[in-house]
C-alpha cells in the first residue's frame, strides 16, 4: 500500500469547511469518472454528473454540484482508534455536531458505518452532513463526507446520494 497522507481528522475537516459550498471552482474538464489519488492504491473512484466540478488537493478530492448546494469529499487518513472515535474526532474537530444515527455501511464491500451530523457553511446556512467511513487496515481509513444545504430538494438529495453511493475504493491485490 502506498503512503497515505498523515493528517489529523480535525485539520482535514477544518480545511474542508473553508472550501465547501462557497467555492468558486473553475475546473475546465469534468470527467464522468474521477479517481483520487491518480495512480496507485488505495484510491477512490466515483461517478459524477458532467456538470459537477471537482478539486483535488494533497489531502482529498472534493466534488461540487453545479448549483454549489452539495459537496462530497473523498479522503484517506490515518487513525489508530475505533471507527466511532474517528468519526467523532473528524466531525466535531471540523465544527460539526456530535455524530448520530450510526448505521452499517460499505464502500467497495469494506464494512464500516455512516454517521449523521449537522454544520453550517461559511455564510451560516445550515448543512446536513453524512460521513461514511471504512477501515482499510489497522491505521488507514477511507471516508466519504456529504455536505448539503438543509433546503435542498428531494431531487438534489437523490442526486447527491447517487454520487456518494458510486464511490469505490481500489486496493492493492
Amino acid at each position: 500500500m502506498r503512503s497515505v497522507v498523515h493528517m489529523k481528522p480535525a485539520v482535514l475537516l477544518g480545511r474542508l469547511a473553508a472550501v465547501l459550498l462557497c467555492v468558486a471552482i473553475a475546473a475546465d474538464a469534468v470527467a464522468r469518472e474521477l479517481r483520487y489519488p491518480g495512480p496507485g492504491t488505495p484510491a477512490f473512484t466515483v461517478q459524477v454528473p458532467d456538470n459537477w466540478t471537482h478539486q483535488v488537493t494533497d489531502d482529498n478530492l472534493i466534488a461540487v454540484s453545479q448549483d454549489k448546494r452539495t459537496s462530497i469529499v473523498f479522503a484517506f487518513w490515518t487513525h489508530t482508534g475505533s471507527i466511532d472515535e474517528a468519526a467523532r474526532i473528524m466531525l466535531e474537530g471540523g465544527g460539526a455536531t456530535t455524530p448520530t444515527g450510526k448505521t452499517p455501511a460499505t464502500i467497495s464491500d469494506l464494512a464500516g458505518f455512516s454517521f449523521d451530523s449537522t454544520s453550517k457553511n461559511s455564510t451560516g446556512l445550515p448543512l446536513q452532513v453524512k460521513l461514511t467511513i471504512v477501515r482499510l487496515n489497522d491505521r488507514v481509513y477511507g471516508s466519504v463526507i456529504k455536505f448539503e444545504l438543509t433546503t435542498n430538494s428531494p431531487e438534489q438529495r437523490q442526486l447527491a446520494d447517487t454520487v456518494m453511493q458510486s464511490a469505490r475504493i481500489v486496493v492493492a491485490k
